[in-house]
This record gives C-alpha cells, sequence and structure tokens, in this order.
C-alpha cells in the first residue's frame, strides 16, 4: 500500500508511507505518525499549532494495480484561546470632549467576542463597534465628571479569556475669568508705568528750558559790567 498526505494550503507533503517506509515533512517531524500501518491511512497530529489549521488530501493507492487511486479531503481547523489584548484610547478628556477606546486582540479561534464596560457599581456596558473579527472600539461623547473611572476591555471565546484595561479621567476645562482679569490688571501696569515715564520726560524738559534760561540771564549782566568805560577827555590850558 502507498499512503500519502499532503496539506493543501501550504501545498506541502505532511507524511508518506512507502515500500515499507515512514517519510515525515520537517514541519511536522515528531508530531505526525500513521495510527495502525500498514492497514489504515489514519494519522494522529500532536502538539497542533495555529499554521496547522488548513486542508488536508489523502492519497491511497495500491501498487502495481494500476486503477484509480482513493482521494478525499478534509479541513481541520485549529482552535486558539484569545491572546492578551491591548487597550488604547484617544481623544479629549475634558469636559465636553470625546473619547475612543480601542481593544486590539492578535489571536484566537474562534474569533473572540469583544465587550467593553465600565467598572463601577452599575457596571456601565458600552455598545462596541467590531472592525475586523479582532478589533473592537467603543466611544464616549460629550463626557462628563461621572465619565472618569477605569474601563475593561474582555475578549473571550470557548478557550479561554482575557481583559485589558483604560483609567480616564475626565478634567474641567480651566475658567478664563482669572485670566481675563490679569490680562486687565497687566494693561493698567502699563499704562501707569507709561503715564509715569511722560510725566518724568516732561518735568526733564522743564528743568532743561529753566536751567537754559537762567544762564542767558547770567550772561547778559555780566555784559553791563564789563564794559569798558569812555575815556574822559582832558584839556589843558
Amino acid at each position: 500500500m502507498h499512503y500519502i498526505w499532503v496539506q493543501i494550503s501550504l501545498v506541502h507533503q505532511v507524511i508518506m508511507f512507502h515500500q515499507g517506509q515512514v517519510v515525515e515533512s520537517l514541519a511536522f517531524a515528531g508530531r505526525v505518525e500513521f495510527v495502525a500501518m500498514p492497514w489504515s491511512a489514519d494519522i494522529t497530529l500532536n502538539d497542533t499549532r495555529v499554521s496547522d489549521a488548513g486542508i488536508y488530501r489523502c492519497v491511497v493507492s495500491n501498487p502495481p494495480e494500476t486503477g484509480d487511486p482513493g482521494i478525499d479531503e478534509l479541513t481541520l481547523r485549529v482552535l486558539v484561546p484569545p491572546s492578551v489584548p491591548v487597550c488604547l484610547w484617544e481623544g479629549v478628556t475634558n469636559v465636553g470632549g470625546s473619547v475612543t477606546l480601542s481593544c486590539l486582540v492578535v489571536q484566537g479561534v474562534p474569533a473572540p467576542h469583544i465587550s467593553w464596560e465600565k467598572l463601577d457599581l452599575d457596571q456601565m456596558i458600552l455598545p462596541v463597534i467590531m472592525e475586523g473579527e479582532l478589533m473592537g472600539s467603543a466611544k464616549i461623547v460629550n463626557m462628563s465628571a461621572q465619565n472618569s473611572g477605569v474601563y475593561r476591555c474582555t475578549v473571550m471565546n470557548p478557550l479561554g479569556t482575557e481583559n485589558c484595561f483604560v483609567n480616564l479621567s475626565v478634567s474641567t476645562a480651566p475658567d478664563s475669568s482669572p485670566g481675563l482679569l490679569q490680562g486687565v490688571l497687566l494693561t493698567l501696569s502699563m499704562a501707569l508705568i507709561l503715564l509715569a515715564l511722560l510725566v518724568l520726560v516732561l518735568w526733564l524738559h522743564r528743568l532743561a528750558q529753566e536751567s537754559k534760561w537762567r544762564h542767558g540771564c547770567e550772561v547778559e549782566g555780566h555784559g553791563e559790567i564789563g564794559h569798558t568805560p569812555p575815556l574822559v577827555r582832558r584839556s589843558f590850558v
């Protein structure tokens, strides 16, 4: 008898029995074996992996007979528990803002169910928008202080459950009144400084004018006292 198993999705041989010899593929070495040689073509596959999933074809022939070989196919589905998800968030956490929570899982077969909830006394469940089979997001709009808290994403399938968390803190937008008051006070301060500088300049200008006037008067008086007296004419008899 001649038996051969082939994985169609990867187009390579899994195991073969020919002329009393068993030949295994390197990808399946030590993990695959025939159940009851040489009377059965059934095989056992151990330590299954995600890459093992796919369509398998079995071909049975009986040389030297020339009839058509027996051929059959089956689909192998490898179940995988969900991996630990990754939780992300983006948006504005101020009052009135909007935030999107995202939960991403790398693997899980069957595709895991994804849910979002807020961990408080009421355990509020959030509507989830699926983006493909492995990502689910939830959106919070018009945020208020009540939206602060811890949010949990849960991914689960028949083989297991995993979680990740996001902690949101909603903050109040800063009041613009203190800023406005500071601006007004700063403007008034600058105006007072400019006014003081103007008064100082005018005072210095006035002092300069008075000093110039006094100096002119002193020069004029000195000219009158220091002038040369007229010559006295004498007559001789």
